[in-house]
Formats: C-alpha cells, sequence, structure tokens
C-alpha cells in the first residue's frame, strides 16, 4: 500500500509541488483548520468573555501544542528509520493520533468556512437593500449557526469513529464469503473454498496475539487452499520470524501459495547496491517458504483433484508509476495450456487493467496492494474509500466478461495504526461451476 505520508494530499498538482512547500502547505492548512473549529466552537457554544471559554480555550490549544511537541520530541529521538521495523511502525502511531486529532476538525472547519462565507453574503446582501442592516444581521449571527453547530457534533462523531478505529478497528477481522461461478471450471473443483490473506504487515502489530487471533479465524474456515497476495513485511524478513510457527500450523488440503508486494521487495527503502536489494527480498521469500509457503515469483503451479486440474500464476509486484515493474505475467504464464481455468495473484490491482483483463484467459485475479486506505465504508453492495481517487479497483469483486478481479483490504495496516470502517480482512471464495 502506498504509506501514509500523502495522508491528506488528494491534489495531484500539490503532490508534484517540492517537500518544503507541501510541508508548508500542509502547515497552514492545520493552522486554519484549528482556528476555523476554534471560532465556530467559540461563537457558536460559547459567550464572550465567559469562565467556561477561558477554559476552553486553554484545553483546545494545550491539546494542539502538545502533539506538536510530541511529534517534535519523538522525531528527535527515533530520527530516520531506516530499516529498523520497530522505528519505522512508532510513526505509524504518531501518524495516529494524528489523524485522531485533525480529521475531525478537518470536517468540522469545512462547515465553519461555508457557514462563515454565508454570513459575509448576508451581511453584505443586508447592507446594500437594508438601513438597519447591523441589527438585522447580529440577530441572524446570534440565532442561525446551523452549518457551523452540525460541523461541530459530526467532528466529534468521527473523532469517536477514528477513535474506535485506532483502539479496535486493527484487530477487528471479518470473514468475507463470496461466491463466483464459471462455466469452464473443472467439475471436482465446483465448491471450491480458497482463502485469500493479503497484506499482512507483520511488522506493524504490536502484540502477537493480534495476529494470532486473525489467523485463527482464518483456520477456522477450513478453507482448501491458502492464498497470499503480497506484503507479508513492512522493512525486513526479521518482522516475520516470531510467527513462522503460527502460519506453519496453517495446513490446508491443497497447500499455502504466496507472492511478493511492494514491501516485500523493498521499494520504500535504500539500499546502497542492487545486490543488497536482491537478498534482502530473497530472505523474505525464504522465510514464507519456511512458514509454509509455496512463493511464485513470476512462476506457476498446478493443483490437481480427482482427474481436473486448475492453474495458480504469480507474480512479483507489479505496479504503476511510483511503484516498479517486477512481475513477468508472461513468464509466469508460459507452459499452461490455454484452455486452463488460471487464478493469478497479483499483488497491485493495476496490472488486471493493464496486462490481464481482455489480454489473457485469466479467469480469477486476487491482489490486495491498496488497504481500501483503511478508511472508508464498505457495507453490502455500497462501497467507498478515498483511494478511489488513484486506484480504479480498490475494494472487493469486479467483474470484466468472465474475468474477474478481487482486492482485498488487507489483513494488517500501514502508515496509519488504525481502520475506520474497512475492517482487516479474511476473505473466502467459493468456486462454483455454472451447470
Amino acid at each position: 500500500m502506498p504509506t501514509g505520508g500523502s495522508f491528506f494530499f488528494t491534489c495531484k498538482q500539490l503532490m508534484h509541488l517540492p517537500m518544503i512547500i507541501r510541508f508548508l502547505s500542509l502547515l497552514l492548512m492545520l493552522i486554519l483548520s484549528d482556528l476555523l473549529v476554534y471560532s465556530g466552537c467559540r461563537r457558536t457554544f460559547f459567550h464572550r468573555g465567559s469562565s467556561s471559554l477561558r477554559k476552553f480555550s486553554f484545553i483546545y490549544w494545550a491539546i494542539s501544542l502538545a502533539f506538536v511537541l510530541y511529534f517534535i520530541i519523538h522525531a528527535c529521538i527515533i530520527g530516520i528509520p531506516g530499516n529498523d521495523f520497530v522505528k519505522y511502525r512508532s510513526y505509524f502511531v504518531v501518524f495516529a493520533i494524528f489523524v485522531l486529532l485533525y480529521l475531525p476538525k478537518l470536517i468540522s472547519a469545512f462547515f465553519v468556512l461555508v457557514d462563515d462565507l454565508l454570513h459575509i453574503t448576508i451581511f453584505l446582501l443586508l447592507k446594500i437593500f437594508e438601513k438597519n442592516q447591523r441589527t438585522k444581521f447580529t440577530i441572524f449571527m446570534r440565532r442561525y449557526r446551523l452549518l457551523s453547530y452540525f460541523g461541530i457534533l459530526t467532528g466529534v462523531v468521527f473523532f469517536f469513529f477514528t477513535l474506535y478505529g485506532i483502539t479496535k478497528g486493527t484487530t477487528n477481522f471479518r470473514v468475507k464469503e463470496v461466491s463466483i461461478t464459471y462455466s469452464n471450471l473443472p467439475a471436482a473443483f465446483d465448491g471450491f473454498r480458497i482463502a485469500q490473506i493479503s497484506d499482512v504487515h507483520l511488522g506493524s502489530f504490536y502484540y502477537q496475539q493480534s495476529v494470532e487471533k486473525g489467523i485463527s479465524l482464518l483456520n477456522e474456515q477450513k478453507p482448501d487452499v491458502i492464498l497470499m497476495t503480497g506484503d507479508m513485511v513492512n522493512v525486513v524478513s526479521d518482522e516475520a520470524s516470531h510467527y513462522v510457527d503460527l502460519f506453519k500450523n496453517l495446513k490446508p488440503a491443497y497447500g499455502k501459495y504466496a507472492v511478493l508486494g511492494n514491501h516485500d521487495m523493498g521499494d520504500y527503502m535504500k539500499w546502497d547496491t542492487l545486490e543488497g536489494q536482491h537478498s534482502r527480498t530473497d530472505a523474505v521469500a525464504t522465510i514464507e517458504t519456511a512458514m509454509g509457503f509455496t512463493v511464485l515469483r513470476n512462476a506457476h503451479a498446478v493443483l490437481h483433484k480427482n482427474s481436473d486440474s486448475i492453474v495458480l500464476a504469480g507474480v512479483d509486484n507489479w505496479g504503476l508509476p511510483p511503484f516498479k515493474k517486477y512481475g513477468n505475467l508472461n513468464q509466469a504464464l508460459t507452459g499452461i495450456s490455454p484452455n486452463a481455468f488460471t487464478i493469478l495473484l497479483s499483488h497491485d490491482p493495476s496490472h488486471w487493467d493493464a496486462e490481464v483483463v481482455s489480454k489473457t484467459k485469466v479467469a480469477l485475479t486476487l491482489s490486495g496492494h491498496t488497504h481500501a486506505f483503511q478508511i472508508g465504508f464498505d457495507y453490502g453492495n455500497i462501497r467507498w474509500s478515498p483511494i478511489f481517487l488513484k486506484y480504479k479497483e480498490y475494494l472487493g469483486l469486479y467483474e470484466s466478461g468472465m474475468q474477474y478481479l478481487y482486492v482485498n483490504p488487507g489483513f494488517g495496516f500501514i502508515g496509519f495504526a488504525g481502520r475506520i470502517g474497512v475492517p482487516p480482512e479474511v476473505t473466502i471464495i467459493t468456486l462454483r461451476k455454472k451447470s
């Protein structure tokens, strides 16, 4: 998944500006949101000069200042994390606190700003058309602050949603059942159950019990095969060393298969040599093999059931810029019969549109990577996430003709130590043969 450093920048032009300008733009936006929310609260809920206003003002600005000091102290102590995954994940907590404080403020600030613009417009109209405009404007200002009131209450609601997402959201694992019907599915595989997990990000978890909870839920589903679609770690293979036995104890009848994602490939780290990066990537593949996974690196495997078979193909991470194209789909599909029922494991869903759909006979592609931004909404057939600004396919099942893509929102988390409205998921896909 793209890390959380550009969380609030949805404008592509802003992202191309120099780092210092982006930082100053963010700082200005935060200061403005603080001022707008404070002024909205002051005018809506307090009388000028009251003791309750003084107490509120002290608490409000003390919290904002405390976060700034906390960030500065943390940055000075931790510094640049480099390849240290413990330091790396410590910034996720900082970012979670940032989101907790400023996501609700940004929402509230929008409504307060609209409210202010509305009142300014009314003031100007009254000044033009009414002689006694000051009295009427004063009465209006005192009685009608509905937008500010609504915005602030909405911000409070989002604060508690965010608080829940940070404290409970990352371990609130769910099972998502999906059934897909094919006319060309080999008969023996009718009812075949595939468990997909993705973006485990073991280095993000502080407690092993959290991972055990999700793996236990996976094991309870008794799938025929387990497929892991990339990003087992954040930075280095050491993150996974304490979890080898946990994953090794998963023993579905038709095995476990995995591919490597952008974090597994080391895209977020700086390497002195290309050989150094390759050895680090090989170390991730090695530890996944120790867990019992067959790692498909631009390769394929055949699953046999009775006299029928299906093919599992897998590629190293293939992404659009700034992500690199390590995957080689042609290599992975080489030697597969044109009529074979093929399932592709490819970490980044961008690959589906670019090289798979309408260009191959791959029946089902399984991806992850997006995390659905870890913020969004997914209920029934309704889904939404801000990540749609970057990814056309970002969550759930997609179809084009008789080719399908499923994008798993992730098992772990990255960047932001929380999940709001998009819980971590174990996907169970049941293959059905059309009668």
